[in-house]
């Protein structure tokens, strides 16, 4: 390094502009927190709300996501991520236009729970160009996209009929996916699978034509949050998000490797003797998995204390954390049999009530004579769920407002109160 040089470094470093420094103009930082302010996406700025999901990994895609609002004052979700560079597919916008514009015209209800397209971007970065000369790892481009619905964790259900629900929602949500777009998931996961409540600010980032008010008044009588949350019945439904690792139906099962979503994979695309072609029956196995690890291994909302002891047969938690791809596959088949075959044991006091359809949901994926029809499959999955949720329909059940502060004590008291009433009414 020759004596000019360093006092440039510390002149660049001072007094460099952001394009100088390797920063991403397109991003306006607050200078005092570091903090995104906002972001240009397709010639659209939009305002940064909050940041929802950050990757723990220093390594892969570098997930994040936002919600952000934009020029209208629409709220959308804003997916920053490095996406493996691959000219000879699809990438997720694409995928996600193309379901967008297929759900266009269809009822409401299914209108809002559809994935919705309102900017992208593909290459905004490459990490070739960062690299240079520094190529041992595979390619990545910068992919950002603004997208919706914007939806709540699955775990945040109110009630089992609004759990059931959602599930219903997100089968018959592949099967449209898988009819009229030609494509099936291939990610299912407790995280690709969230609830949408239809608030207003949800309903109004909808393209027009938009739906009438669906469970709450007109705009100028509703009433705003308070610590018993939200005071108007608020309807929800289920959506599936995530569309990173969808594929054309019928093309070759990825090959499975140990990531977030191998607990919740189809038993028969783990490790095959032979190629196996991913198909929409697939993605419906991968949602009963995450069926059984919400009645396996949570307690219902509000739950605490004594309410939330786990039982002693709990091996559906090792899923989460084996690490080879055979032994969970061995894992799998003999804790979903155990589970379906004697349910009691395994589901929190809160899921006994779906304990006599358990049985019913094993024969749908794993029968004697396995079904090879992915319409069969569809069928008789969302007939089980519908019967279940009707019978949860007749069990007394507190509902707590959206979006509550809870009191646990007159959580406790609300709740024995309904247990009292269901035990003299029986």
């Amino acid at each position: 390094m020759n004596n000019g040089c360093l006092p440039l470094i510390l002149y660049a470093l001072a007094f460099g502009n952001d394009k100088i420094l390797g920063t991403d103009t397109r991003i306006t930082i607050d200078r005092f927190t570091g903090d995104p302010k906002s972001v240009v996406v397709d010639k659209q700025t939009l305002k940064i709300i909050t940041e929802i999901h950050a990757s723990p990994f220093l390594f892969g895609r570098g997930t994040r996501a936002y919600i952000v609002k934009d020029a209208h004052g629409r709220y959308h979700i804003f997916k920053d991520s490095w996406a493996p560079k691959s000219p000879d597919t699809e990438s997720e916008i694409d995928h996600i236009k193309k379901i967008s514009s297929a759900a266009q015209g269809l009822p409401d209800r299914f209108r809002i729970l559809c994935p919705i397209f309102v900017a992208g971007e593909d290459n905004v970065d490459d990490t070739a160009k960062l690299r240079r000369l520094y190529k041992l790892h595979n390619t990545r481009i910068r992919r950002r996209m603004v997208i919706g619905p914007i939806g709540d964790p699955i775990t945040s259900y109110r009630s089992r009929v609004e759990f059931l629900q959602v599930m219903i929602d997100a089968v018959d949500q592949l099967k449209f996916i898988h009819d009229e777009c030609g494509l099936v998931h291939g990610d299912i996961s407790m995280n690709n699978i969230v609830i949408v409540r239809f608030l207003p600010n949800i309903l109004a980032a909808l393209p027009p034509p938009l739906p009438e008010p669906l469970s709450f008044p007109a705009s100028h009588q509703i009433t705003p949050c308070h610590k018993d949350g939200f005071p108007h019945v608020l309807k929800s439904g289920g959506s599936v998000i995530d569309f990173d690792y969808a594929r054309a139906s019928g093309t070759p099962a990825a090959e499975v490797s140990m990531t977030g979503s191998t607990p919740y994979t189809a038993i028969e695309l783990m490790k095959p003797s032979s190629l196996i072609m991913h198909q929409l029956k697939h993605d419906l196995e991968s949602v009963f998995l995450v069926l059984l690890n919400i009645v396996r291994l949570t307690w219902g909302p509000g739950a605490t204390g004594d309410e939330c002891k786990v039982k002693p047969h709990f091996r559906i938690s090792q899923w989460h954390h084996e690490r080879s791809v055979e032994r969970l596959k061995d894992l799998k088949e003999m804790d979903v049999r155990h589970v379906c075959k004697d349910p009691m044991p395994y589901l929190t006091d809160y899921w006994a009530p779906i304990a006599p359809f358990m049985q019913r949901f094993h024969d749908v994926f794993y029968p004697v004579a396995r079904v090879t029809e992915s319409q069969a499959v569809y069928d008789a999955f969302k007939a089980v769920l519908i019967d279940a949720q009707n019978f949860c329909k007749t069990i007394l059940e507190f509902v707590p407002n959206y979006a509550a502060f809870w009191n646990l004590d007159s959580l406790r008291k609300q709740k024995a109160l309904d247990d009292d009433s269901s035990d003299d009414e029986s």
